[in-house]
């Protein structure tokens, strides 16, 4: 069950972090852009929305999932204490084969076309045009993926 830590809706932006079983992760490309790259979702909160009905939304519009906020787990909450260096918040859902597979063919970015693909989590630190700010989302994610298998 997931619990509210920002109680506060605003604005500001979560990252979107679909695992499968086979450890398997969703990353999306907008080709229409002068240098495409790969990279993890993130959607932009509206206003008065919570950041987990944004990780919500982003799943659906982005990736063609229908997810529900109990579905994700909080990673780590928004950070914007270091100027010029903001950390979004990011949400995690692990998520069975088949609802993964289900993912859509493209999704939506602010009216953008995005394709989708699905990678080895462990592989993406080896991707070819990768985004590298997202390598801060890919480092959280596994940290918490370390400390979650400690823990149990």
């Amino acid at each position: 069950m997931y619990h509210y830590r920002d109680t506060q809706p605003g604005n500001g932006a979560v990252a979107v972090v679909i695992l499968s079983p086979k450890n398997e992760v969703l990353l999306v490309i907008q080709r229409n852009r002068k240098n495409p790259f790969w990279k993890i979702p993130v959607e932009t909160r509206r206003f008065n929305e919570y950041p987990v009905q944004t990780a919500t939304r982003g799943a659906w519009e982005e990736l063609g999932l229908n997810l529900r906020n109990y579905d994700f787990e909080e990673v780590a909450t928004e950070d914007r204490s270091v100027p010029n260096h903001y950390r979004p918040y990011i949400f995690i859902a692990f998520v069975s084969q088949e609802i993964f597979e289900s993912h859509a063919v493209q999704g939506n970015e602010d009216g953008a076309v995005l394709d989708i693909r699905k990678e080895q989590f462990s592989n993406i630190y080896g991707l070819h045009r990768f985004l590298k700010t997202h390598y801060y989302i890919v480092k959280t994610v596994a940290d918490h993926l370390k400390t979650s298998k400690v823990a149990e």
